[in-house]
């Protein structure tokens, strides 16, 4: 243990009270975070393996399988993920980006409408071009399903599905469209 001070002379002074280690020895290199540092390669995995949605712990379980002698901890791939998504987003809220991903993909219309006062986003209906060619062709069963668990974006969604009626895609369904909406209130719906 030390203690350390500053004297009036803007010198540090140092007193060691007990110059003895108070615990053993680490066992694994993985206690110490030089040791857990990311190389490149590390990080690119953590990259392409994030791009799929994978789970940290997924992604240690693949750097693992690469490499045995590897220190990475679960919280170092989540601090990774962090960083890529603050780099994805790039000063933008999620909801901005995902507008941005929509407003320049050619797979999907758009509607979306903002509070005037406060310029939060209200509402968001975002349809896929070929699940609304699916459902003009096939308009047979369509279902809506509202989930209330709250999302990143606090607001719940709506997902409006078709079913396939033929024989070769039957009862699988596909995707329409989907909504974010202020609340779960029956005027909004």
């Amino acid at each position: 243990m030390l203690i350390i001070t500053r004297n009036s002379g803007h010198k540090w002074n140092v007193k060691i009270l007990n110059g003895t280690h108070n615990h053993e020895p680490s066992l694994n290199p993985s206690a110490h975070p030089a040791h857990r540092k990311l190389t490149e390669d590390e990080e690119n995995l953590i990259k392409a393996i994030s791009d799929r949605a994978a789970k940290p712990r997924d992604i240690l379980l693949a750097m693992k399988q690469l490499n045995l002698e590897i220190h990475v901890l679960v919280s170092n791939i989540k601090n990774e993920k962090a960083k890529l998504r603050k780099e994805e987003l790039n000063g933008r809220t999620p909801t901005e980006a995902l507008l941005d991903l929509l407003m320049n993909s050619s797979n999907w219309a758009t509607s979306w409408a903002k509070d005037p006062d406060t310029n939060r986003l209200n509402r968001l209906l975002f349809c896929y071009h070929k699940g609304i060619e699916l459902t003009q062709n096939r308009p047979e069963v369509l279902l809506i399903n509202a989930t209330y668990k709250m999302n990143q974006y606090n607001m719940p969604l709506l997902h409006f599905t078709g079913v396939y009626p033929s024989n070769t895609r039957k009862g699988r369904t596909f995707s329409i469209s989907f909504c974010f909406l202020p609340n779960k209130n029956e005027i909004t719906y």
